[in-house]
């Protein structure tokens, strides 16, 4: 993070010059997200900032992955649901024959 001669501070993920305040430290941010900021910004450092719109680019990402993740879940009880319902139904055919 560097300061221009505005006195704004240079980003080091959007590298865009911003006030202090539009943005949050390192430090404050979760393991998970700094994570997957790391994965796409390797130079981006934790003792350093992220501004909010990249922060809540990474939020809203981490968002529907998980979001993903629930109706995997959700599917695949509803599918076993299903398949119980489908041996049931093979078992009595197979009564009957």
């Amino acid at each position: 993070m560097t300061r221009n001669p505005n006195g704004l501070i240079v980003w080091q993920v959007c590298k865009q010059p911003k006030r202090h305040g539009e943005g949050m430290h390192g430090e404050m941010i979760r393991e998970s997200v700094k994570e997957r900021i790391r994965e796409e910004n390797p130079e981006w450092k934790e003792d350093g900032f992220i501004c909010f719109p990249d922060l809540k680019a990474e939020l809203e990402i981490r968002n529907l992955h998980e979001k993903v993740d629930h109706l995997l879940v959700h599917q695949w009880q509803r599918m076993m649901e299903i398949r119980e319902v489908q041996m049931d139904l093979l078992a009595e055919v197979r009564q009957k024959t």
